[in-house]
């Protein structure tokens, strides 16, 4: 049996929700520009005006970002290119709070996130129509697809999340389904290089930006199930670490993915620090030193 890993508290770095297909989550942690996807350490350069930094999050999970004017913060080539390459069985998931009798000027289009160049019937796009409320899933050039009618009050943090298949979505709200939404979301074009973005979508003069602020946006390469996607609204306990795991970077070079359960944010610590084992097997039992498989 190899020594365990021992890895220093890392304080306000926010612990991914532990699932292997995970593409990108971008935690707002940082007070500027750029944004730092977790997933990888690719970064999300501030465009336009109006971002914010530091606003208090939903509760439990620290800082959140503001946008108060047409832009966005514009991912990597490298973020770009794998949301680019999503089709079919995929999910999108984010914390919202809508700012009061404000959205994106001109356009009900609330962007969370999706390409951000003008419109050319590429790449696809996730967010909030107001008036009345619905989220709101777009594959560009193919399928517009809503949920059922939402509330959702100006001012008060939502968890929304979109899954994906080539029959339909299935949109969530606060972790509940909405149900189904049908539609042929098949064929989505990804060719091309548009740049993704976080709080735009459609570009610059669109107005399609979010009037608010955002928290943990996550997609992922596979379809969540809603006890996953609720998983994803439970906050780390006061205090806990959020912890990367360097033994488990081994999808792209310099990912590092912590395929940890929500339960593991209760992993003990031992003088200030967690023990992570690289033996294979399950978590050790409660009360004892928790490891984890050697990935």
């Amino acid at each position: 049996m190899k020594h365990p890993i021992i890895l220093p508290l890392l304080l306000g770095a926010s612990l991914d929700t532990g699932h292997a297909d995970i593409i990108a989550h971008y935690n707002m942690e940082q007070t500027g520009s750029p944004l730092v996807d977790k997933v990888g350490g690719q970064q999300a350069v501030a465009t336009g005006s109006g971002d914010a930094y530091g606003l208090p999050g939903p509760t439990g999970f620290y800082n959140a970002v503001d946008r108060t004017a047409d832009g966005s913060w514009q991912l990597s080539a490298a973020d770009s290119a794998e949301l680019r390459s999503l089709s079919n069985n995929i999910t999108v998931a984010a914390w919202i709070n809508l700012e009061p009798g404000r959205h994106g000027k001109s356009s009900n289009y609330d962007q969370i996130i999706g390409d951000d160049s003008a419109w050319n019937g590429n790449g696809w796009n996730f967010g909030v129509v107001s008036g009345p409320s619905l989220l709101k899933f777009t594959k560009n050039g193919v399928a517009d697809i809503y949920s059922p009618a939402i509330t959702v009050v100006p001012g008060t943090w939502y968890h929304v999340a979109v899954t994906v298949a080539n029959t339909g979505c299935t949109f969530y709200l606060n972790g509940t389904e909405l149900g189904p939404a049908a539609g042929n979301t098949d064929n989505m074009i990804t060719t091309g290089s548009d740049p993704y973005a976080i709080g735009r979508s459609n570009g610059g003069g669109q107005e399609m930006w979010f009037p608010g602020s955002l928290d943990e946006v996550r997609a992922y390469d596979t379809v969540l199930t809603q006890t996953e996607i609720a998983d994803l609204m439970v906050a780390p306990l006061p205090g806990d670490p959020k912890l990367f795991a360097p033994s488990a970077c081994s999808r792209r070079p310099g990912e590092c993915r912590a395929r940890l359960p929500a339960a593991s944010r209760e992993l003990p610590a031992i003088d200030g620090q967690f023990v992570y084992g690289q033996q294979h097997g399950p978590y050790s039992a409660p009360g004892r030193a928790r490891t984890r498989p050697h990935v």
